[in-house]
């Protein structure tokens, strides 16, 4: 006869909060689309470059860095390898979304002659590409151990692709509450939903970096 395991309360709460997590990726997802799709034409620039890079950090960057957290309900029972195919293929979907979104952008403005990346906006978005560019190499690196294993060594690869990622996906979600800012999202929606916008994505970036400090802590410990 199989022993029966004791889940303790605060697993059980965490498992509660990892739930409310993905609850208010949903709900985010649905209402940064019905206010792109609502308030821009179908064929605008505009309308991809907000879709590709906002979907790029909610859902995908924020459910490909949690992954890895031992509180996430759907990987409970997905085995190591699986997990790490899963958040690879996350990261590059979002990696190639937000590329493409700000490529979308730029050349744009370049054929209207307008200047970019003179906004916090821009400038957080860009930097933000940037140290995804850099989490997504080093991700490679980390997984390919035989390969890169005698120029950097494996485990702080792994800690520096976390910490450049996470530090990319903060900046990324915060380049997007910064587009909360504009007319017509704050004047789309009520008063409560535009300020919930603000509380959905303060708690994704806080739940994210939770479970990326779990990991923080195991590699920092192997560097030491």
């Amino acid at each position: 006869m199989k022993e029966v395991q004791t889940i303790s309360t605060w697993q059980r709460a965490l498992w509660l909060l990892n739930l409310v997590y993905y609850i208010l990726c949903g709900s985010q997802t649905i209402t940064l689309l019905w206010v792109f799709f609502d308030n821009n034409d179908s064929n605008s620039t505009m309308l991809w470059h907000l879709v590709l890079c906002s979907m790029a950090y909610i859902p995908l960057m924020a459910v490909a860095i949690i992954s890895f957290s031992k509180d996430n309900l759907p990987t409970l029972f997905v085995s190591r390898t699986r997990i790490y195919a899963i958040h690879g293929c996350l990261l590059t979907i979002s990696f190639l979304s937000v590329t493409i979104g700000i490529s979308l952008i730029i050349n744009s403005k370049i054929k209207n002659g307008r200047t970019h990346f003179q906004s916090i906006h821009a400038i957080l978005g860009l930097t933000s590409w940037i140290l995804v560019t850099c989490a997504v190499f080093l991700g490679i690196v980390a997984k390919d151990t035989t390969k890169f294993s005698q120029y950097i060594k494996p485990v702080l690869a792994k800690f520096l692709h976390n910490l450049i990622g996470i530090s990319g996906f903060v900046l990324g979600v915060a380049a997007m509450m910064y587009y909360y800012k504009s007319g017509h999202y704050k004047t789309f929606l009520s008063h409560s939903a535009y300020m919930a916008s603000y509380f959905i994505s303060g708690y994704i970036i806080i739940w994210s970096l939770l479970a990326a400090f779990q990991s923080f802590y195991v590699q920092f410990k192997s560097l030491i």
